[in-house]
């Protein structure tokens, strides 16, 4: 049970990160575009 907590928040984070990568990706072109 607590394993599985474990792995649920290790995805919670890697979403998290690819998320942030995107919102940067998004941002960085938008000001490219400028």
């Amino acid at each position: 049970m607590n394993l599985d907590s474990d792995r649920q928040e290790h995805i919670h984070r890697q979403n998290k990160k690819k998320q942030f990568i995107l919102l940067y990706l998004l941002v960085s072109s938008s000001v490219a575009a400028l």
